[in-house]
């Protein structure tokens, strides 16, 4: 019996029993049996825990002057989703799905956090072992440096309890070569949350930003690192630091697939360019180069152009593409301790730079803004390779979607 338990607890295997007498054997017997069955057990608790949830992702999670569907009828859809495809439907107001037939949600893969999906993911592509290699800024700066991945210069680190301005200044005094902005951050951060920007100038240091207060002392372990200057294309488009969200993937022959990619531009005076901090996303047709279509905000709505520049999104074409392609796929051939990855990558004027590499990336960002993951044979080939869609429902409505468009 070899029982694979929830990634990141211990694994038991039969072949710890030898050298055991008969009471320690039939005593792991039974601890692995009842691992087993909890592991087996605790993505259903937890997707009836998610059930309990539908009463606030309806009430919350819905923008009611972006959704003009009727209440009754959004309800009714959450239902469908959940019981049907068995996915909570947290993936509704940001991938519009009150525009689409009902026949045409099976295309979406939705949340990385429902429990059965999350649980293949885990197993298959994404052992949580290996997720510190991702979420460590600092870590993960240093396997960049040492895989040759441009990434942004690192000055120091800030231990919790040191002034900030403080750790600065001190940095200003040993360092010839301090940029003329400079970014901090916590070294497990997500989101943008607590990113605090400086401008260097002589012998003064003034905060540009902070995403929420201002911290005078680190209450966590917080990175410095210079402040790219990012391509004077993308700098007329948006003054923040706008990134490429990159999401690929390795096939089975070590192939990557590029699962999809997206432009993020900051609005308003916010340097970052974070949905979940006002920022607005568009699609990028990754063959072409260029933006696809217009923005859209964390709750679906959508922008033909910029709000603040008034540049039009539509065939607005990145620069350095081919550059930023090349470096998406070395990033997910060299860093490949997860399968699938979402990266960010920043654009200067001398070429492209890896800002972030997500290990747990924002999926219903990505099919809000580039569409249903499945509606690409080629993707719906690889997950089912991974055996990563467990809805039999969606697996058949899929194959008839597909089996459509070759009769045609």
């Amino acid at each position: 019996m070899n029982c694979d338990k929830e990634p990141g607890s211990p694994r038991l295997k039969i072949d710890e029993l030898n050298g055991r007498n008969k009471v320690e054997k039939i005593y792991i017997y039974i601890i692995i049996s009842f691992g087993c069955f909890i592991d087996g057990l605790v993505p259903y608790l937890r997707q009836v825990i998610r059930f309990l949830f539908l009463p606030y992702a309806y009430a919350f999670l819905i923008d009611w002057q972006v959704c003009k569907k009727s209440k009754t009828g959004v309800w009714k859809d959450f239902l469908y989703i959940f019981f049907v495809f068995k996915t909570f439907p947290d993936h509704y107001q940001q991938c519009r799905l009150w525009e689409k037939k009902p026949r045409e949600w099976a295309l979406y893969w939705g949340s990385n956090y429902n429990p059965f999906q999350r649980r293949s993911l885990y197993r298959v592509l994404q052992p949580p072992r290996y997720r510190v290699v991702y979420e460590d800024k600092r870590l993960c700066h240093d396997i960049c440096i040492l895989n040759g991945i441009p990434t942004p210069k690192e000055y120091k680190i800030i231990a919790p309890g040191e002034n900030i301005e403080s750790v600065l200044r001190q940095l200003m005094e040993t360092s010839n070569t301090l940029s003329k902005r400079i970014v901090v951050k916590p070294v497990d951060g997500k989101g943008g949350h607590s990113i605090i920007f400086f401008e260097v100038s002589g012998q003064e240091i003034n905060s540009l930003f902070s995403s929420g207060r201002k911290p005078s002392h680190a209450v966590e372990s917080m990175i410095v690192q210079e402040c790219i200057e990012q391509h004077k294309r993308l700098n007329r488009v948006s003054k923040s630091i706008n990134t490429v969200r990159f999401v690929t993937a390795l096939d089975k022959m070590e192939k990557v697939v590029e699962l999809g990619a997206y432009m993020r531009f900051g609005s308003s005076s916010s340097l970052i360019d974070n949905l979940s901090k006002g920022g607005l996303a568009v699609k990028i047709d990754i063959q072409k180069g260029c933006l696809s279509g217009p923005g859209q905000n964390i709750a679906g709505k959508l922008f033909p152009k910029h709000p603040d520049s008034g540049i039009l999104f539509n065939d607005f074409a990145i620069p350095c593409w081919n550059q930023v392609r090349s470096l998406a796929s070395a990033v997910q051939k060299k860093i490949n301790y997860h399968k699938i990855i979402g990266m960010d990558i920043a654009i200067t004027n001398s070429g492209p730079v890896i800002i972030e590499i997500n290990s747990i990336y924002d999926n219903v960002g990505l099919e809000g803004i580039c569409g249903p993951l499945f509606s690409r044979k080629d993707v719906y080939e690889l997950f089912m390779s991974y055996k990563l869609i467990f809805c039999k429902r969606q697996i058949s409505l899929i194959e008839e979607w597909h089996a459509s468009f070759e009769v045609k």
